[in-house]
C-alpha cells in the first residue's frame, strides 16, 4: 500500500507541474509573441525570402557604412530553415515562459532584444577582427541572452536545488557548454552572437536582481 500512495503522490505532483506550467506558458505573452512572428516571418521568406534576406540580414559594412542600423533588429527574425527556426523556438518556449513569470514582461523583452543586439555587436566586431565577411541572421544570440538570465537565477538557487536533489544545474550547464561546444565546429553557426548574447542575458539579469532586490527563489513552474 505505501508504494501504491508513493506512486499516486509523484503523479499529483507530476500533474500539478504541468498544469502550472501550462497556465504560465499561456500568460506569457511576450514568448508567445516572439514565437508565433518568427514562425509567420519563416512563411513569409518560402515566398519573399531574397528580398527578406537581402534587406533584413546582419551585414557588417552595411551596418556600419550604410548606417542601416534596423538590421540589428530584423535579422533576429529570419532563419535560414525550418529545422534553424525550430531548434531556437524550441528553447524559447522552454526557458521563456519561467523566466517572463518570474522578471514581468517588460524586462522580458528588454532581455530578449538587447541580448539579440548584443549578440549582434559582438558578431560584428569578430568579423572586423577575423577579417572575414558573412551574413548573418537568426534569434540564437537572443536566446541565449534568456539562457544567460536563466542560469544567473539558477546560480542564485544551486544550494536549495542541491538540497532538493535537482539536476536542473547541470542539466543548463550542459545544454550551454554543448550549444557553444557545436558552434565552434559548425562554421554555419555564428558562436560570437551567441556568447554576446549570453554575456548580455547574465549582465542584465544581474543588474535586474541588485536593483529590484528581487526573490529569485525558484517555484514549481520553473
Amino acid at each position: 500500500m505505501q508504494g501504491n500512495n508513493n506512486i499516486n503522490t509523484q503523479d499529483e505532483a507530476y500533474n500539478e507541474y504541468w498544469q502550472v506550467r501550462k497556465q504560465i506558458t499561456l500568460e506569457s505573452y511576450v514568448t508567445l509573441f516572439l514565437i508565433m512572428l518568427n514562425c509567420f516571418i519563416l512563411v513569409a521568406c518560402f515566398f519573399e525570402g531574397e528580398i527578406l534576406y537581402a534587406n533584413g540580414a546582419l551585414v557588417a559594412d552595411k551596418v556600419i557604412q550604410n548606417k542601416e542600423i534596423y538590421r540589428m533588429i530584423t535579422s533576429l527574425f529570419l532563419h535560414a530553415d525550418l529545422e534553424h527556426l525550430f531548434g531556437n523556438m524550441i528553447m524559447l518556449l522552454f526557458i521563456g515562459p519561467p523566466l517572463e513569470k518570474v522578471v514581468g514582461h517588460l524586462w522580458f523583452g528588454l532581455i530578449y532584444f538587447g541580448a539579440g543586439i548584443a549578440g549582434n555587436i559582438f558578431s560584428i566586431i569578430y568579423e572586423k577582427l577575423s577579417g572575414g565577411i558573412w551574413i548573418s541572421y537568426g534569434a540564437s544570440g537572443a536566446v541565449f541572452g534568456i539562457v544567460g538570465a536563466m542560469g544567473l537565477i539558477i546560480f542564485y538557487n544551486r544550494k536549495r536545488l542541491k538540497q532538493m536533489g535537482s539536476s536542473l544545474p547541470v542539466r543548463m550547464l550542459f545544454m550551454l557548454i554543448y550549444a557553444i561546444y557545436s558552434g565552434f565546429t559548425n562554421t554555419s553557426v555564428n558562436n560570437a552572437a551567441h556568447i554576446g548574447g549570453l554575456l548580455f542575458g547574465i549582465l542584465i539579469m544581474l543588474i535586474n536582481v541588485l536593483l529590484y532586490r528581487r526573490n529569485t527563489k525558484l517555484e514549481v513552474y520553473l
